[in-house]
């Protein structure tokens, strides 16, 4: 009865709710159909759950972990000391020193509290007021407090400094603002004497240059960042650069540091130091030198090498309007890099040694070979050409024709060997192409091949025009001569020093035999003919030192046909008898004259005067046994 009563309830219910969805007005099929579409939603919410749950964990997973690894760490950047620039002898010509950022953590500085004080103790510190708990007695605290004790030390108004220390209003609070940048070492021990916690300093280095804008044009400069933007900085930046290093640490919540395994540091390394064939005194001497010849001559601009014969090394390189690398915004665009080695010229008359060369290699003539040399001659091709001055007509040795610098007289010579021929030897002697001098922008110049060359350019080239060249291509031209005949290439560094100390030198190649030894030696004493008292450059002679050399005189057309000026150089060698230094020097648009036996020689024995003194070059007393030049 009791089981029958308890299987009534149910069946009553049943009948009881078949009664209620009729009377609704529903059916089996409609109840079975709703409760099917409430499970299907019920199954889409969960499947967007699951593939948002996938999309967060697979796909954005490891960019949320690292922005979240962001927000809760700091990893501070250990810049590398850069390597330093030195001269010749070791003298510093740009460097690094230890400069400190200065931060603040904008959290832990609202713990700051100044407490009072009342007189000094013993040892002569402030004394501190304790309240009755034993706790020091607040005299000012936070942000603002800190500001008026820093103030004074960074030379800053209080109000401005408060501002960075002090979070601002809808933002988040940091754990590094800039207060200030590149103090010295003492500024940032007198900060960090205060104890102000918060206040964090951040060790940087600053490239110093400590001669001015001697060199200016060869160290070049770097930005902000310390990255060489010019010279040496630039074409050696990844030696002198180093490799920085890494300071990585966890940040709590509050701001404070959390000690834990993946805290690490890794040391930076520093860069290499360059070691430079320059003599910084030389250099110095040089570029004031170029300054006086340009007000003197007033020249659009003057520039000079030294190089070393035999060792290709570049002892001095200077010009006009040479950068302050510490400031290079005070000098113009153009002036910034090296215009010595990205300036290209006619070199003029210099080049009719070469051509001499060339034929005197061949055998078809010898340094007292005659000639008769008219004032203008008409070649067989109808070419015309004439001397710089108006005269009789000479009968001229192979010699006399170098030393008067005679434009008739040197086609004629030239016109002994092939196209061919003098074209091979100038390419020899490094003209059409770079030297490979450890500067950036350095332009080859321009040498065309023989095919290209006209029935006028063909004749142009023997004495210097039709042919562009830097200044180095020139001096290193003179040097082969010089040299007994070998092109060694010029070179600005000397060595590299690695951080462990090790010294990495810089390979010397063999050099490359352009000239014979015969050829070398009669050619550099026709050159000392051009500065004898028959010749075209007698006021080069150096007392005690005896010089062979070359003047350059040439015209500066525009594309349109018309001729805007003049450059006047002059290449010298002494001493000539064991030849040890060769000289440039190269005027631009001189005004006061147009020959560079008038606006280059005196610059060159000034130079040479300094450069006698700086290598301590002993006089000899040999006198030179020079050629006839003829009548």
């Amino acid at each position: 009865m009791q089981r029958a009563s308890r299987l009534a309830k149910p069946l009553a219910f049943t009948a009881w709710e078949r009664e209620n969805r009729a009377a609704r007005g529903e059916t089996g099929l409609v109840s079975r159909v709703r409760k099917n579409l409430l499970v299907g939603a019920i199954i889409a919410v969960l499947c967007i759950f699951a593939v948002r749950l996938v999309v967060v964990q697979l796909v954005q997973g490891p960019e949320l972990a690292a922005a979240a690894q962001d927000q809760r760490s700091r990893i501070h950047v250990i810049k590398a000391q850069r390597g330093d620039i030195l001269d010749s002898s070791g003298r510093q010509m740009a460097t690094s020193v230890k400069r400190y950022n200065i931060g603040v953590n904008q959290v832990k500085i609202n713990t700051y509290f100044q407490p009072k004080t009342a007189g000094k103790d013993a040892q002569g510190n402030p004394k501190v007021i304790y309240d009755q708990f034993d706790r020091p007695e607040v005299a000012a605290y936070g942000p603002a407090a800190a500001a008026k004790k820093l103030a004074p030390i960074l030379k800053a108004e209080p109000a401005e400094l408060g501002g960075k220390l002090t979070v601002q209003p809808g933002k988040k609070p940091s754990t590094f603002v800039y207060i200030a940048k590149e103090v010295t070492p003492e500024v940032w021990r007198k900060v960090a004497k205060l104890g102000i916690p918060g206040i964090e300093p951040e060790e940087i280095t600053k490239r110093i240059y400590p001669n001015g804008n001697v060199a200016g044009n060869i160290i070049g400069f770097t930005n902000i960042d310390g990255v060489g933007l010019a010279g040496l900085e630039l074409s050696q930046n990844s030696k002198l650069a180093g490799v920085d290093g890494k300071d990585f640490t966890e940040i709590g919540r509050k701001g404070q540091t959390i000690p834990v395994q993946d805290n690490y540091r890794k040391e930076a390394i520093a860069g290499q130091t360059i070691k430079t064939t320059i003599l910084l005194d030389l250099q110095n001497t040089c570029q004031q030198v170029v300054e006086k010849s340009r007000s003197q001559f007033g020249a659009q601009s003057v520039m000079a090498e030294v190089q070393e014969v035999g060792t290709g090394k570049i002892l001095a390189l200077c010009e006009t309007d040479t950068v302050n690398p510490s400031d290079p915004t005070k000098t113009s665009d153009k002036n910034r890099g090296s215009k010595a080695v990205s300036t290209v010229y006619e070199p003029g008359s210099t080049l009719k040694v070469h051509t001499m060369g060339a034929v005197i290699d061949a055998g078809k003539v010898t340094p007292t070979s005659t000639f008769t040399v008219p004032a203008a001659i008409t070649m067989s091709n109808g070419q015309s050409f004439r001397d710089s001055t108006p005269h009789g007509t000479y009968a001229l040795t192979a010699a006399g024709i170098i030393a008067k610098s005679s434009n008739v007289g040197i086609v004629q010579v030239g016109d002994l060997v092939t196209d061919t021929d003098r074209y091979q030897k100038l390419k020899q002697l490094g003209f059409g192409k770079l030297t490979g001098v450890e500067l950036p922008g350095e332009s080859a110049g321009l040498l065309a091949a023989p095919e290209k060359w006209d029935g006028r350019q063909r004749y142009t080239i023997m004495f210097g025009q039709g042919i562009a060249a830097t200044i180095l291509q020139v001096t290193n031209g003179i040097a082969t001569v010089a040299n007994g005949g070998v092109e060694v290439q010029p070179h600005l560094i000397e060595s590299w020093k690695k951080p462990d100390g090790s010294m990495e030198k810089r390979s010397v190649d063999a050099g490359t035999r352009v000239y014979t030894k015969d050829t070398s030696r009669e050619l550099l004493t026709m050159m000392e003919g051009v500065v004898s008292a028959k010749g075209g450059a007698p006021d080069a002679q150096i007392e005690g030192y005896p010089v062979a050399g070359k003047t350059g005189t040439t015209q500066i057309i525009e594309a349109n046909g018309r001729q805007t000026g003049t450059v006047g150089s002059f290449t010298g060698v002494f001493p000539a008898d064991n030849p040890r230094v060769v000289i440039t020097v190269v005027v631009h648009r001189p005004s006061a004259s147009i020959y560079g036996a008038v606006v280059a020689v005196p610059a060159f024995k000034e130079i040479a005067g300094a450069t006698i003194r700086e290598l301590g070059i002993p006089p000899t007393d040999t006198k030179p046994q020079l050629y006839p030049i003829g009548d």
